[in-house]
């Protein structure tokens, strides 16, 4: 799948609640492409939605370093 296709499945799964499905496909697509400004950010409204403030935080900051 290509990675964006991985992107947009994530966005689906996070949108379904699917929050630890949805941390796979962003692992996968910041495998392929670390600055990856939506990976980041999506990460970051996953692990809010874990209530893990601390990482989510990290990774807002690392997608505005791309940004």
């Amino acid at each position: 799948m290509p990675l964006e296709g991985f992107n947009r499945r994530a966005t689906a799964r996070y949108h379904l609640g699917h929050f630890e499905e949805s941390l796979e496909d962003i692992s996968t697509v910041l495998e392929m492409e670390p600055r990856h400004f939506g990976a980041l950010s999506g990460r970051g409204l996953v692990q809010a939605k874990q209530k893990d403030y601390t990482a989510a935080c990290d990774s807002f900051a690392a997608a505005l370093d791309v940004h």
